[in-house]
């Protein structure tokens, strides 16, 4: 079940500092993420290059990963795997979800598939139960 269709109808944002690395091979919705996420209490990073957002994710600078599932360089499902063993939580978009196969061991790390065109109110909402699940499981160590 998506996260997104609990019955919560204003999630509370996140109150810690947070990191989202927006990730995609298209400049469209690049941009209509940043117009989308511009409120948002947590800084948005947007790049075309997963070797970018790996080097952020490496530096352990980053809390979510919202990449695009088929890009040039390598799929949303094989940088989830370069990151399994960082404390990212992934999210892939896409517009070709029955082509995306999430194996038995990132299930973990690949914690929503959304579809593409998203709904906006529904992604926010994710994003915030997402980093909100973050800062309890870091409360509870």
């Amino acid at each position: 079940m998506s996260l997104a269709t609990r019955t919560d109808t204003d999630i509370l944002q996140p109150t810690g500092r947070h990191v989202v690395v927006a990730l995609d091979d298209d400049a469209e919705t690049l941009a209509a993420l940043k117009r989308l996420l511009r409120d948002e209490r947590y800084e948005l990073r947007t790049t075309f290059k997963p070797a970018e957002a790996l080097e952020w994710i490496a530096a352990g600078e980053v809390s979510l990963l919202l990449s695009d599932h088929l890009m040039p360089e390598m799929t949303g499902v094989e940088l989830s795997e370069a990151v399994q063993r960082f404390d990212t939580t992934c999210v892939l978009l896409t517009g070709y979800a029955e082509r995306v196969h999430v194996s038995p061991g990132l299930e973990a790390s690949v914690r929503e598939l959304i579809h593409k065109p998203w709904d906006d109110r529904d992604l926010r909402k994710t994003i915030r139960l997402l980093l909100r699940e973050r800062e309890m499981r870091e409360g509870n160590r």
